[in-house]
Formats: C-alpha cells, structure tokens, sequence
C-alpha cells in the first residue's frame, strides 16, 4: 500500500509526517482504502469457498466455526453497504443480501449501514427537491424509503421528510389538479408520491 505515495508524490522520499495534515489525511485515505480493499477480497474468497460447508454444518445443527462466521459477517456487511450506497437502489439485490445474512446468522453493523442509506437517501431526496417534477427522480426516492424499510432496523429520516413535506406544499396541489383534468404524467407522479407519503407516515391532504 505505501506503493501509493510514490505514485502520488513521485519518486521522492516522503514521510507522513512531512506533509501537511491534510495531505496525510488524503494519503490514510488511499492507504486505508487499498488495505481494506484487499482484506474484503481475502474475506470473500474464504466465505464463498467455505459458504457451503457452512450451510451443511447448520443444517446439521453444529456450532459454525469461528473464522468462517467472520468471514460471513465481513463479506455480508461490506456487500449490503456498497449496494446501500449505490446510486441506483436496487430493492431486489439488497433483499437477497439480507436474506443471506439471515441464513447465515450473522449480524449486522447496524451503525454503519444506517448511516450510508440514511446518507444516500438523504442524496435522492435533495435531488428530488430540486426538480420536483421529475418522475424518475420521485420513483428513485421512493425506491430508497422501500428499503430503509426493508431493514431490521430504523433509518431516520427526518430531513427526507421534510423534503416530502416541501415538496407536498409547493407542488402537490398543481400536480394534482393536472392529474384530475387527466394528465396521465400527473397521474403517475401523484400515485408515487402518495405511496412515498405513507412510507415517510407524512398525511397528504
């Protein structure tokens, strides 16, 4: 991994401790980010080559061995949150993680992955908020809340309501009318986003 600070600082000799704090903190970063990088793909490997003696060894009852859990919980929770930070939420794909975590018995960094959906949540409702109007970005949000759902635990999300709320307030009514007078664009947004409205427990008059 230190082969990064040549590739970034040239084939001078550098300390970390020479450069500015903010330079270290963007060196660490790389560092880190290769180190964990490869750890993940350790992890992996030893989790899909042993994942089904894992499941013959449950099926018959028996305490799993200790490095396999590990490896199950590492791969599991690291795949669950690149999906989770993704920009396209993809409901399906972070179900059969789950399902798998389940099977698996392994827990979940709750913490963690809380904090990226509720960041990438967050994200779709800003860029809903800024183009209101725009179905793909309503039904993307409302994809996001599917799965905040979906988790056996609670994501907040407070300030996706109250974009929700916004939204309901400026441009609800206008959407609504056109959809009554039978525009079917009108239509199909207020669908979407009354179904989002119950997701979000935000009463749409």
């Amino acid at each position: 991994q230190l082969r990064i600070v040549d590739e970034h600082f040239g084939s001078a000799t550098y300390t970390l401790k020479l450069l500015f704090r903010d330079q270290q903190h963007h060196i660490l970063r790389l560092i880190l980010q290769s180190a964990l990088a490869e750890a993940e793909a350790s992890y992996r490997q030893i989790y899909e080559r042993g994942a089904p003696l894992m499941r013959f060894v449950e099926d018959l009852g028996l305490p799993q061995p200790r490095r396999f859990q590990i490896a199950a919980e590492f791969t599991l929770n690291a795949e669950l949150q690149r999906h989770l930070q993704a920009e396209a939420l993809e409901v399906n794909r972070v179900r059969a993680v789950l399902d798998e975590t389940q099977r698996a018995g392994v827990p979940l960094d709750s913490a963690t992955l809380e904090f990226s959906l509720r960041r990438n949540v967050e994200e779709l409702a800003r860029l809903f908020d800024a183009q209101p109007q725009d179905l793909a970005r309503l039904r993307a949000f409302n994809a996001a809340v599917d799965v905040a759902a979906m988790l056996p635990f609670k994501v907040r999300l407070w300030q996706p309501q109250n974009v929700f709320y916004e939204v309901m307030r400026r441009w609800y009514p206008g959407m609504k009318a056109k959809a009554g007078e039978g525009d079917e664009d009108a239509q199909a947004w207020c669908e979407s986003f009354l179904s989002l409205g119950d997701k979000l427990s935000v009463r749409v008059p």
